[in-house]
C-alpha cells in the first residue's frame, strides 16, 4: 500500500479533512457487492463513491488529485466498513492461572482500533468512569474505537453482576426498576443491560414483573435494552415485554416459534460465540494462539497462559468442558436464527476467559461462518447490522461515517482475511496503528494523587479509582468499598481458590494513554490506618506481567498515620527481579493478596501523594 502523503497519519487535524481512497475493491455488506472504485471523504464522512471506473488523470468525471489533501492508494486492497464488537467488557484480558492484563477502557479501545474495530458496545463497567470517557471522546479527538456503553447491569441482590466487586444497580421490584432507571437515564446510557437468567442456578435473578418494569421503563425513556438471558423462556418473556436485543445463546434447541417472534418483533441477537467456545477451541487448536494480530494486541504472558492446558485450574477446566459440550448445539441455534432472518450482531463478551480485546471480534466472525453463515452474513453482523442497532450510518453511501479497514486479501473469499490489515481509516483519517499500541511515555508532574474530597471514585488528580477483585476470573474474595467523609474505606476477605492466590483491592491508573515517568519523585506518602491486613502498596509497571510488581507491605496500624515509602524500598516478592526505573508506571495499587489461608482486611486511606 502506498501513502502519497505520510503526514496525514492520525495526528493531523484541520477544519476540512479530505481523503480519497483510489481504486480499492469496495466490499459493501449492504448491497453484497464487490466493485473496484474510489471513495471520497470530507470531514469524516463519505462525499462520493465512484465504482467500476479506473482513475485516469485529466478525466473530467474525476476531480484532479490536487483537490484532495490526502490520497491513499487502494490498489490490490479490499476496503470494508469499520468493525463493531457488540458485547465487550473493556477492562482488559484475563487468562488462566490468574494472569491478567488490566488494560482499562481507553487502552482496550486503542487496541481495538488497531485491530480494525472502530466501535464497541461495553455491557458492564463502572458507570461514572465509562460515561465520562465516552462523553469526552464525543466532544474531542481521542484516538480510539468509539465507545457505546450500558454502564451498570440491572440485576437483583446477589444476582449475576454483583460478584465482581464493581458498582452496579440492584433492582428487586418494579418500584426499584423505576427508581434506578430514572437515575440512570440522566447519564444517557446507549443501552440498558438487564440480567434475566434462570439457567445459572448458583445465583438468583430478577422476577418477571421486575424485568418487565425495567424493559418498559427503559423503552418509555427512549432507551434500547440488551437482555442477558439463560434460557429460551427468558428470551421469550423479555421479547414480549419489549426488549430490543438478546445476548447469549442457550444450549437447548431454540423453539421455532421463538425464532419467528424474534424476526417479527425485529429483535437483535448477539450470540457471543467467542466466550461460549474459544477456551475449548484454543485447547484443541493451540495454533490459534499464533496469530500475528493476536501477538500484536495481547501480552505474551496472557497468550502463554493458555498454552499449557495441564496448568488450567479447576474452574477454568470446568468452564472449558461446559462450553465444549454445548458448542455444536449453540452453533445450530445460531444457524436456526440466521435461517429465520433474525438480525445477528457480532459480539465477543471480551473480558472473559478465551477472549482478547480487538482480536476476538475477528474470531467471532469466523465462528459465525463455522455455524453456517456466509462470509457476507458474518461481515454484515459486525458492520451494517451493528450500525443499524446503534443508529450509525455504516457502509458506502454518501453521508456514511468514513470508518474503514483496508485488507490485503478478500474477506469474502475467506473471512479469516479480516485479520490481514493493511490500514485503518477512522473518521476519514489514516490511523498510525503503531502509536496506538506504543504511545510515548508521559512525565508525571502532580504530587497530590488524591485527598478523597470528592466522596467518589474520581481522584483529586482527575483519575478514576478502580476495583480489583479476583471474582473477575472466578475467585471468591469479597470486598466492600465506601467513598465518603473524605476517605476510602475498603474491607472484606481475600479468599484463595482453585489453587490460585486471592486478590482484592484498589488501583489508581495514572494514565490511559501511556505509562508515566515518576523519576521526578522519590517515593509515595499516604495517610493510612487498618484494623486487619496486611495490605501491599504496589507500583504497577508495564515491564512486569506476572503480578509480582514492586511492593511494600503495610501492617495493621491503629489510628491514622502518615507513612512514607521511598521507591528504593519497593521490592518484588518471588520472581526474577526486574529493575525499577520509574519510567513505565501505569498504576498505584493497594492490594491484599494471599496464598493458602483466607485473610480479612479493613483499611482506610485519607490521602495519597508522591514526594
Amino acid at each position: 500500500m502506498r501513502l502519497l502523503l505520510v503526514a496525514f497519519i492520525f495526528s493531523v487535524t484541520t477544519s476540512a479533512q479530505t481523503l480519497i481512497i483510489r481504486q480499492a475493491h469496495i466490499v459493501d455488506p449492504l448491497t453484497r457487492t464487490v466493485a473496484l472504485g474510489d471513495v471520497e471523504i470530507v470531514n469524516g464522512m463519505i462525499s462520493r463513491v465512484e465504482l467500476n471506473k479506473p482513475y485516469e488523470p485529466g478525466d473530467p468525471e474525476f476531480r484532479i488529485v490536487q483537490e484532495w489533501k490526502y490520497e491513499l492508494d487502494g490498489a490490490d486492497k479490499w476496503i470494508i466498513p469499520g468493525l463493531h464488537d457488540m458485547h465487550v467488557h473493556s477492562y482488559g484480558n484475563p487468562a488462566p492461572g490468574g494472569v491478567m492484563d488490566v488494560m482499562g477502557t481507553q487502552k482496550a479501545a486503542k487496541t481495538m482500533l488497531y485491530a480494525g474495530v472502530t466501535a464497541f458496545l461495553d455491557l458492564f463497567a463502572p458507570e461514572d468512569a465509562i460515561f465520562a470517557l465516552r462523553d469526552k471522546q464525543r466532544q474531542s479527538d481521542l484516538q480510539m474505537a468509539d465507545i457505546y456503553a450500558a454502564g451498570p447491569i440491572l440485576t437483583c441482590t446477589g444476582g449475576h453482576g454483583t460478584e465482581y466487586g464493581l458498582p452496579t444497580r440492584v433492582i428487586n421490584s418494579p418500584a426499584d426498576a423505576e427508581r434506578e432507571l430514572s437515575a440512570l437515564a440522566l447519564k444517557k446510557p446507549d443501552v440498558v443491560k438487564i440480567v434475566y437468567d434462570h439457567a445459572f442456578g448458583a445465583m438468583p435473578t430478577i422476577d418477571k414483573a421486575t424485568m418487565e418494569a425495567a424493559v418498559q421503563g427503559a423503552s418509555k425513556r427512549g432507551l434500547k435494552t440488551v437482555i442477558h438471558i439463560g434460557t429460551w423462556q427468558d428470551a421469550c418473556e423479555a421479547i414480549l415485554a419489549g426488549a430490543t436485543c438478546i445476548t447469549h445463546v442457550h444450549g437447548q434447541p431454540i423453539p421455532a416459534d421463538l425464532v419467528t417472534l424474534m424476526h417479527e418483533r425485529g429483535v437483535y441477537e448477539i450470540p457471543t460465540l467467542s466466550v461460549q467456545s474459544e477456551l475449548a477451541n484454543i485447547s484443541r487448536q493451540p495454533l490459534l494462539l499464533d496469530s500475528p494480530l493476536l501477538a500484536k494486541t495481547a501480552t505474551k504472558s496472557v497468550i502463554d497462559a493458555y498454552r499449557d492446558t495441564s496448568k488450567f485450574d479447576k474452574r477454568t477446566k470446568a468452564f472449558r468442558d461446559y462450553t465444549s459440550a454445548e458448542q455444536a448445539a449453540v452453533k445450530a441455534n445460531v444457524k436456526a436464527m440466521h435461517t429465520g432472518n433474525v438480525k445477528l450482531m457480532a459480539g465477543t463478551d471480551c473480558g472473559n476467559l478465551g477472549t482478547f480485546q480487538g482480536y476476538s471480534l475477528h474470531r467471532e466472525m469466523e465462528l459465525m461462518v463455522e455455524a453456517g453463515l456466509s462470509s457476507w452474513d458474518a461481515l454484515a453482523s459486525a458492520t451494517t447490522t451493528a450500525g443499524s442497532y446503534l443508529g450509525e450510518k455504516v457502509g458506502f453511501r454518501v453521508g456514511d461515517i468514513a470508518n474503514f479497514v483496508l485488507l490485503n486479501k478478500s474477506p469474502i473469499d475467506d473471512i479469516r482475511n479480516t485479520q490481514d490489515i493493511a490500514a485503518v481509516v477512522y473518521y476519514g483519517r489514516v490511523v498510525n496503528r503503531e502509536i496506538l499500541l506504543n504511545p510515548p511515555v508521559v512525565k508525571w508532574s502532580t504530587p497530590l494523587l488524591d485527598e478523597f474530597n470528592s466522596n467518589s471514585t474520581m481522584s483529586t488528580s482527575e483519575r478514576e479509582w478502580q476495583t480489583d477483585l479476583d471474582t473477575t476470573w472466578g475467585g471468591k474474595s469479597t470486598m466492600s468499598i465506601v467513598y465518603g467523609s473524605g476517605v476510602i474505606h475498603a474491607s472484606g476477605k481475600a479468599i484463595p481458590s482453585g489453587g490460585r492466590p486471592a486478590l482484592a483491592g484498589l488501583s489508581l491508573p495514572l494514565s490511559d494513554e501511556a505509562p508515566v515517568d515518576l523519576t521526578a519523585f522519590t517515593g509515595v506518602r499516604l495517610r493510612f490506618q487498618s484494623s486487619a491486613g496486611p495490605v501491599q502498596l504496589k507500583l504497577i509497571t508495564t515491564g512486569i506481567s506476572n503480578y509480582d510488581y514492586h511492593a511494600v507491605n503495610i501492617p495493621a496500624i491503629d489510628g491514622p498515620r502518615t507513612l512514607e515509602f521511598p521507591f528504593s524500598s519497593f521490592k518484588q516478592q518471588w520472581s526474577d527481579p526486574v529493575a525499577w526505573t520509574g519510567k513505565d508506571v501505569s498504576s498505584i495499587a493497594l492490594w491484599v493478596s494471599t496464598f493458602g489461608v483466607p485473610t480479612d482486611f479493613d483499611f482506610i486511606i485519607d490521602a495519597i501523594e508522591l514526594y
